[in-house]
């Protein structure tokens, strides 16, 4: 019977033993197929990150293209509110977009535009040397922006021309240094001329014709009856 049991107590010996051995290598076993799999997901998130960074860095490029490409067209005026042709090398200011109107108008007040080249078509700008070059052929000479005694235009349809004249009637007109046309649709020509009649017309300098429909022509010349005609100064009629 004791010897039965001792058979039985060495077979449960080597039994233990070998569960003991076969736990320690599955353990084993386990550990290192799990060490594989997490070196596999640092493997796949490391590619993951590097395809990120090259994704990042084509985007980059592609975003330097676009501003260079910006900037050039800005720059040569091919894209803006401002356009210039690469054919002509003319330029469009907001021709594709609507308004009728450009205002150059500023914080201090209108501005000056400088060199306007001279008008051709009937739509283009003049310029100050074409309409200086115009009155200079008619023998017609305006007063500057600058003087302080400017020609006045109080009526509707009045002319007034030279410095200190006067338009001072509806469809009066005024031409020379200090002349004045008062009447309605009178014409006062030459320096102090002056039509105060309706319908007169005093031509020279100094010049008067008061009356209605009159006319007094040369210096100093007065036609003060109505539907006159005045040659000459006072006693060289």
């Amino acid at each position: 019977m004791i010897g039965s049991i001792d058979e039985i107590n060495e077979k449960i010996h080597i039994t233990a033993k070998e569960l003991h051995e076969y736990t320690d290598d599955k353990s084993l076993t386990s550990l290192h197929k799990s060490n594989n799999y997490t070196d596999s997901k640092i493997i796949q998130a490391n590619n993951h990150v590097e395809n990120e960074f090259k994704r990042v860095d084509v985007d980059l490029i592609e975003n330097t293209k676009s501003i260079t490409k910006l900037t050039n067209n800005l720059n040569e005026g091919a894209i803006g509110l401002v356009r210039q042709s690469k054919t002509d090398g003319s330029i469009t200011v907001a021709a594709e977009t609507k308004g009728k109107s450009v205002s150059v108008n500023g914080k201090q007040g209108p501005r000056l535009i400088r060199d306007v080249n001279a008008g051709v078509n009937s739509n283009d700008a003049v310029n100050v040397s074409q309409l200086n070059t115009l009155l200079s052929k008619n023998q017609i000479s305006v007063d500057p922006i600058s003087s302080k005694e400017q020609a006045k235009d109080d009526k509707k349809d009045g002319i007034a021309f030279g410095g200190g004249a006067e338009s001072k009637a509806e469809g009066a007109i005024s031409i020379g240094t200090e002349s004045q046309a008062a009447g309605e649709r009178s014409i006062a020509l030459g320096k102090q001329a002056n039509s105060r009649g309706s319908n007169s017309l005093a031509l020279g300098a100094g010049a008067s014709a008061p009356g209605k429909s009159a006319v007094a022509l040369g210096n100093n010349s007065v036609a003060d009856r109505d539907n006159s005609v005045s040659v000459g100064s006072p006693g060289h009629e």
